[in-house]
């Protein structure tokens, strides 16, 4: 014990010091200034403490701005390095709001670049860039929301394992007499329990009851509604309605009783309860993640939530509309990230998907220029003239396939989301390649003509493609060779002596009906014995294939 130390606060009597060194063996008495990294009294105010954060964010940036980098590589440097090195402490303490927007300050200065020192135009705004790739960002992280997903892990270890030394230090100091979920913050609350307490906010925002016996579960007061937004039921004017769970379950059958859904509850409500299978097992309810399949917290899961319900407050208060396809616009943008061409490429591909590469009617909208003039032919600019009508890109197609040329031409899509999208889902795999490397190859020989006097001949820039085209295909064959495993059989059967019990599971399309099946073979493939049961009301793929494991 010679090399541990004890630290009292400044209250604490003589008597009581060394009455607690001599139990513990531990006769030295100081602070160092950090442990394990993080500082050892970070006091009343965090933004002192953890200064050092955004220091050294800051150092790393400046040494990556001296180097020459590709979009690709600055966004590996954030997302791998800069946003890793405040992970720690996140984990274990609240920082300050104004601290988290310094950090993001950095990074985003950083991801644009500057010159001469002064900072480059931001054309994407950060809230959109934080969001998730397949949501339309980049996956850069809101250093403050992420703050709250980690210390919402702290709070989910706590839910989850209440006999832990720290859970029930916490639970005997700050909430003595009532349950983890219910307590408060409190009068003079340390820096940890106060990031515990905000963590514990944002997990009660996505956990949700797994109903087992349904004799634990308030029905009204708790999540227990497997469903996007709100997750327990609307309460109904009708009187006497049950308050648990297992009020709503028949006894006999073990199943809903569907007279008393129809009753005390909204038909949407009734639906949702009805698709919830229950168990034939005596199982008591308990709490689960609701954002993950599996019910386990997860960091990333609980990070999308928090920028979603953002996303969803600021729209609600600017009066914006909502997207009326959320999974279309999901898919577009998942086919961009998905394009197997460099990261620059489909960073390119992202901008020109938000309207946001500097062409001149984007730099007249944001009054940088007077008019919006291509400086090269001097007719109208906008994205698709820079990329096709203008006299230098149309020199370049002029020396590619006629019939894609024309095809992407005809497309009239004004949205270049869109746009993309329908180019993608139309071409070939080798044809698309060779079409978004060519519309990059192109808005990079018109910048480095516009803005450094340098220009490339239109054969110049199609050999360009040519080359790099070679170079993909190339590396492109490398690794299908290496990815290239020898196919086994449909169905591999069991060790000697030993059955194998297959299952699967149905849902009918016109009625809200459904089956389950099992089937169990030796290992010759003989036929053992089946069984199959049909239901009603559960129409969940997920909730199905649980309930096919469960007959199996």
């Amino acid at each position: 014990m010679d090399k541990s130390s004890i630290h009292f606060a400044k209250g604490v009597p003589n008597s009581s010091r060394e009455a607690i060194k001599s139990m513990l063996n531990v006769q030295n008495e100081s602070l160092n200034e950090k442990y394990l990294g993080m500082p050892s009294d970070v006091g009343a105010s965090t933004n002192g403490a953890f200064k050092y954060l955004k220091d050294r964010i800051w150092k790393r940036v400046q040494g990556w701005m001296e180097n020459c980098l590709s979009a690709g590589g600055k966004e590996v440097l954030i997302k791998v390095v800069a946003q890793a090195i405040p992970t720690y402490s996140m984990s274990c303490f609240k920082l300050l709001r104004g601290l988290c927007e310094h950090i993001n300050t950095i990074i985003r200065g950083f991801w644009w670049g500057n010159k001469d020192g002064k900072r480059k135009t931001c054309w994407v705004a950060w809230e959109e860039m934080i969001k998730p790739k397949q949501w339309g960002g980049l996956g850069f992280r809101d250093i403050e929301l992420f703050n709250l997903a980690l210390l919402a892990r702290q709070a989910w270890r706590i839910l989850n394992e209440p006999n832990s030394l720290s859970a029930r230090v916490l639970k005997a100091v700050y909430h003595p007499s009532v349950e983890f979920l219910e307590a408060e913050l409190g009068t003079g609350p340390s820096r940890v329990w106060h990031a515990i307490i905000e963590g514990k906010e944002v997990l009660a925002q996505g956990i949700i009851r797994r109903i087992g016996t349904g004799e634990t579960t308030n029905i009204w007061s708790m999540n227990w509604l497997p469903r996007d937004g709100q997750l327990r039921p609307f309460r109904t004017p009708c009187p006497n309605a049950p308050q648990w769970v297992h009020e709503l379950i028949d006894p006999i059958t073990l199943s809903w009783d569907q007279q008393k859904l129809q009753e005390y509850f909204y038909p949407m409500d009734a639906e949702v309860i009805s698709s919830i299978p229950l168990t034939t097992r005596r199982q008591e309810d308990f709490w689960a993640w609701h954002y993950e399949r599996t019910g386990v917290f997860s960091i990333r899961s609980a990070y999308r939530m928090l920028v979603q319900k953002t996303e969803n407050n600021t729209a609600w208060l600017e009066e914006k509309s909502g997207q009326s396809d959320v999974h279309a616009n999901e898919k577009e943008w998942s086919a961009i990230w998905q394009l197997k061409v460099p990261s620059k490429i489909r960073l390119f591909l992202w901008r020109l998907a938000r309207h946001s590469i500097p062409t001149a009617d984007v730099l007249h909208r944001r009054h940088t220029i007077e008019q919006a003039a291509c400086l090269i032919c001097g007719a109208e600019d906008s994205r698709k003239h820079s990329l096709l009508e203008c006299n230098m890109a149309k020199c370049v197609w002029a020396l590619s396939n006629e019939e894609v040329v024309e095809h992407m031409c005809n497309i009239q899509e004004q949205n270049p989301r869109h746009w993309l999208a329908e180019i993608i889902s139309s071409l070939p795999r080798e044809e698309l390649t060779r079409v978004v490397v060519t519309l990059w190859a192109i808005w990079h020989a018109k910048r480095k003509a516009i803005y450094e006097r340098v220009f490339q001949s239109p054969l110049s820039t199609h050999n360009f493609v040519e080359r790099f085209m070679a170079d993909l295909a190339l590396l492109g064959a490398r690794l299908e060779v290496e990815r290239a495993v020898v196919s086994s059989p449909r169905w591999i059967p069991p060790p000697r002596g030993v059955a194998k019990i297959n299952v699967d599971a149905a849902v009918s399309k016109n009625a809200k009906m459904d089956s389950v099946a099992a089937v169990a073979r030796d290992e010759t493939g003989l036929f053992l014995g089946a069984s199959a049961v049909g239901s009603q009301g559960i129409t969940n793929p997920k909730n199905m294939g649980g309930l096919a494991f469960r007959e199996g």
